[in-house]
């Protein structure tokens, strides 16, 4: 025999010859020698063999004082001398730690499981015959899962086109990301709405080993809602700023110098485009005074949105703005309230400008109609004058 093999209690091999004839009890912890006392009494007296020929987990002690894991496979036989047993002892001290590491492990993968504020699912995808994704079972999900998509616990071991028949049409993506990550290993994120639970989600997918995925996921819906009211508050505000510069535009068209009156109407024209939400398919046409203004773009079609002109009671014209292509229904047919506004802002500025151009040309006549009237009476004057004089003269 090798002289210098050790055996689980720390004894050399060649030393080994010491510990025969000596009590079985030398190689048991203090502590539970009692109750292994106990257990042969019961054994060798009762002839109960509830552990003969079975293996079971025990303590052992190390001839140094150190204890041990071991398993105890024990047998019995006898002969004329007496009865005999026979122990095999493993020491499994590396497959306890391991078993303990293991042990660990699931309980602190239990713990953020579920403990981990997102919804977490995992699960097999099923493929068709052509390896194509066409489905996945739920075989695990925690409790945020039910929380977050308003599912129950009781989805665990169905497809997912039986929780939700409907998702297949609905959002056909996620079965080609699902089964992608399936397959690739490759992890991605994306947000999906899912039109059956009408939520949005946030979904991270990772997998775990081929075939399986994981998803964790949160609700996203409220965030989405405020993402979408301040787009839409970004938008209106955009609207709100062109439809100032159009009427700051008319008011600096007012002020040019030397700007005749059809130049304003027409540059008030050429100014509507681009205040409307649509530009690239709206014209302008302005019937005024007996004029026609109109953009260079200008076509009649069914979507039409009209302001008459007015001074005072009397309708002396018409703006009107259409679309050249069918646009999405609105406030108006597919016109905003806020245009509605402005046209008829645009509408009665124009009244003004038409108003104030009577009102100058009244008062350019009467100043004619003045100076011709203080001609006349001049010369009158004049003619007396001359008539008296020559009286006097002569």
């Amino acid at each position: 025999f090798c002289q210098k093999i050790p055996l689980p209690f720390g004894i050399i091999l060649g030393d080994a010859y010491q510990i025969i004839s000596r009590n079985l009890t030398m190689i048991i912890p203090e502590r539970l020698r009692k109750a292994h006392k106990r257990g042969l009494e019961r054994v060798t007296s009762t002839k109960k063999t509830a552990i003969i020929g079975t293996t079971i987990e025990q303590i052992g002690l190390r001839e140094d004082g150190g204890e041990f894991p071991m398993t105890l496979s024990l047998s019995r036989w006898q002969n004329r001398e007496g009865k005999f047993f026979t122990a095999i002892i493993r020491d499994i001290t590396e497959r306890t730690r391991v078993k303990k590491a293991l042990e660990d492990s699931e309980t602190r993968y239990r713990s953020l499981f579920k403990n981990i504020p997102g919804g977490y699912a995992y699960c097999k995808i099923l493929l068709d015959e052509n390896e194509d994704p066409e489905d996945f079972v739920y075989l695990e999900i925690n409790d945020a899962f039910v929380k977050l998509s308003g599912l129950q616990k009781d989805i665990v071991g169905k497809k997912v086109t039986e929780a939700i028949p409907s998702i297949k049409e609905t959002n056909p993506e996620l079965f080609e990301i699902y089964g992608r990550v399936a397959r690739t290993g490759k992890e991605t994120h994306f947000d999906a709405y899912l039109e059956a639970l009408e939520t949005w989600f946030s979904i991270s997918v990772f997998s775990p080993q081929k075939g399986y995925f994981i998803a964790i996921f949160d609700n996203i819906t409220e965030r989405k809602q405020r993402e979408d009211e301040l787009e839409e508050l970004s938008h209106n505000l955009g609207e709100r700023v062109k439809e100032l510069n159009c009427l700051y535009g008319i008011s600096k068209l007012v002020e040019l110098p030397d700007i005749s009156y059809e130049e304003i109407l027409q540059g008030t024209i050429e100014l509507i485009p681009p205040s409307w939400q649509y530009p690239e398919v709206t014209c302008a046409r302005l019937m005024l005074d007996s004029q026609i203004f109109k953009t260079e773009n200008f076509e009649e079609s069914e979507s039409r949105q009209a302001s008459n002109i007015y001074i005072g009671d009397s309708t002396i014209g018409v703006l009107e703005i259409f679309y050249l292509e069918d646009m999405p229904e609105s406030d108006e047919g597919p016109f905003l309230k806020e245009e509605r506004y402005l046209i008829n802002a645009i509408a009665a500025r124009l009244g003004d400008i038409s108003e104030r151009k009577s009102v100058e040309e009244e008062l350019v006549n009467y100043r004619k109609n003045l100076e011709d009237l203080v001609e006349e009476r001049t010369n009158k004057l004049t003619e007396s004058n001359e008539q008296l004089e020559l009286e006097i003269s002569g």
